[in-house]
């Protein structure tokens, strides 16, 4: 799991991730299993970095939805300059394959069997088609 759906899949847990310097503080911890624990101390420089970019001035849209949302918007204009007609998938390039269970955008454990996104990648979706008919 990349260091971006490991984040987005924690904090859909209730999870808080917070840099407190150069250390990475995790509450509860009792919510995250031991092997992303260790894949948080793995990659403890760009959960960092993740957490610490700059993210629209909104306090009702979700931690890394404003990143998201620009990848998506590159999607789709680089789908509209093809010439194609439908909607493009909008995914992160370092997702996963989409599987059951799991968000279709970034990898995410999905907590809802209904959805096929988590909340973070769907905040990204509406920032992107912001304005598209």
């Amino acid at each position: 799991m990349t260091p971006a759906a490991l984040v987005a899949e924690l904090q859909a847990r209730g999870v808080t991730l917070r840099p407190d310097g150069e250390t990475l503080r995790v509450r509860p911890v009792s919510k995250v299993a031991p092997e992303e624990l260790e894949a948080l101390r793995r990659h403890k420089a760009e959960v960092l970095r993740l957490l610490t970019a700059p993210r629209r001035s909104d306090p009702a849209v979700p931690d890394d939805s404003a990143r998201r949302a620009a990848t998506f918007k590159a999607q789709l204009a680089a789908w509209v300059g093809s010439g194609r007609c439908s909607v493009p998938l909008l995914v992160l390039p370092d997702a996963p394959t989409p599987r059951e269970g799991r968000c279709v955008s970034c990898g995410a454990t999905l907590g809802d069997a209904a959805a096929w996104r988590c909340p973070v990648c769907v905040a990204a979706v509406r920032l992107a088609l912001e304005g598209r008919p």
